[in-house]
């Protein structure tokens, strides 16, 4: 996932499969300036885009991390989120809207060309999609929105899909937009600075990588799909010949997409589907799939490729932003969980686990991890664990959200129209 600036321990509540399908050879170059965008709209309900961080009411005190939450104060008309200086960016069916933490009202909303239904389509409901936020060379952030569109044929030409990429200021205005050829629907995994300047990483069936301040393309490599992206690194992993053939992941540079190294081989266990890559931290990316017969997730360094870690079993993980990785396995929801693990992301050595049957407690239903906490839900209710001991911190919480910054606890709901509701911090 892509991070926001404050660092925001999100997890994504639903996780699709990822069709894999090749990026096409072909790339319309990115134009310049205000491009198709559509006009930035305030709400007449909120403060206006200029308005302060928390449009006039206090923010909620900077508790880092959060552990306990008071009543919800706000509900947000988006999720999930992207969060910077205390607002919330999400997609709407048709573009993109920004909203206060504090107030939960909105800043404004702007129209995206092309966009259609977002946020309530088919592929939206199974892995919902959440806008980017990175640097360009000035070291100022934007968001990236990245979608499929579909362009109607004149004549004989049939309509075809692309991917549209538009990057927008945190104010609502619309810097760039930019085309690439698409079958998957896009993510953004990231942004990169380097010698070249600044750029974001797309995932959109293979990996793309545009320029932060005009769009252009500098380089697709559309058999491999990007996971992770740590300092002038892309890790992800390359398509083999086909089936049900494994995976091997690599690192690739991002001036100019050049191999630097190739690292584990891994399977999915499912027909042209990649393995599942994390990014763990700096230095760490995690790797989940199959080994011939067997199941493992495995936590290998960026720079090398090289495995630190290794577990057992396809686990789902998650970095806290601050030394640990939350790994858990996935269970059919009305199952209790079956295991949650603590691992250390320099090391890769396994810190605790849950169950532990010698001690009577239970593994928790992870909802997300944030510097050195860890929120979820267990039989008699919501908790928030010590990330580097797995000890109860509050064993009695009121809400296990999935997302946290300091100060808040939010939760998505995906019920309907997706919303986020917003618990400021107590302690």
């Amino acid at each position: 996932m892509a991070r926001s600036p404050d660092g925001a321990g999100m997890l994504n509540p639903r996780i699709g499969a990822l069709v894999a399908l090749a990026l096409g050879a072909s790339v319309l170059t990115g134009c310049g300036g205000h491009s198709g965008g559509g006009t930035v709209k305030g709400d007449r309900s909120g403060p206006a885009a200029s308005a302060g961080p928390t449009g006039g009411r206090p923010p909620a005190p900077r508790f880092d991390p959060p552990r306990r939450f008071a009543e919800a104060s706000a509900v947000i008309d988006g999720a999930p989120l992207a969060i910077a200086d205390g607002v919330g960016y999400h997609y709407t069916d048709d573009g993109l809207a920004a909203a206060d933490l504090a107030t939960g009202q909105r800043r404004w909303q702007v129209t995206l060309p092309g966009a259609e239904r977002l946020v309530t389509g088919p592929m939206a409901h199974d892995d919902p999609p959440v806008p980017g936020i990175v640097t360009d060379a000035q070291g100022q952030a934007f968001l990236v929105a990245a979608y499929f569109e579909t362009v109607t044929g004149t004549g004989t030409q049939q309509d075809a899909q692309r991917t549209t990429v538009v990057a927008v200021d945190l104010s609502g205005r619309t810097r760039w937009t930019a085309a690439l050829p698409a079958d998957l629907l896009p993510r953004v995994v990231g942004g990169i600075r380097d010698d070249r300047g600044a750029a974001a990483v797309l995932d959109a069936g293979g990996t793309a990588v545009l320029d932060a301040g005009s769009g252009g393309v500098r380089w697709t490599a559309k058999d491999v799909r990007p996971g992770a992206v740590d300092g002038t690194t892309i890790v992800g992993v390359r398509r083999p010949g086909g089936g049900y053939d494994p995976w091997p992941s690599v690192g690739l540079r991002s001036t100019d997409g050049a191999a630097l190294w190739t690292g584990p081989t891994l399977g999915s266990f499912m027909l042209d589907q990649p393995p599942d890559l994390m990014p763990a931290g700096p230095g760490r990316a995690i790797l989940a799939g199959g080994d011939g017969y067997d199941h493992v997730t495995l936590l290998i360094d960026t720079a090398t490729g090289r495995q630190v870690g290794s577990l057992p079993g396809v686990l789902h993980c998650v970095y806290d932003a601050k030394a640990t990785d939350i790994c858990w396995a996935p269970h059919v929801v009305g199952n209790d969980p079956e295991l949650v693990i603590g691992v250390d992301a320099g090391s890769g050595q396994e810190l605790w686990s849950l169950p532990d049957k010698a001690s009577g407690r239970v593994a928790i239903d992870v909802t997300a991890a944030f510097h050195g906490a860890v929120y979820g839900s267990a039989r008699h209710g919501s908790v928030v664990l010590d990330a580097r001991t797995g000890a109860d911190l509050v064993p009695d919480a009121t809400v296990a959200p999935t997302q946290v910054v300091p100060g808040y606890g939010l939760r998505a709901d995906f019920d309907g129209s997706p919303k986020t509701t917003v618990y400021p911090a107590t302690g």
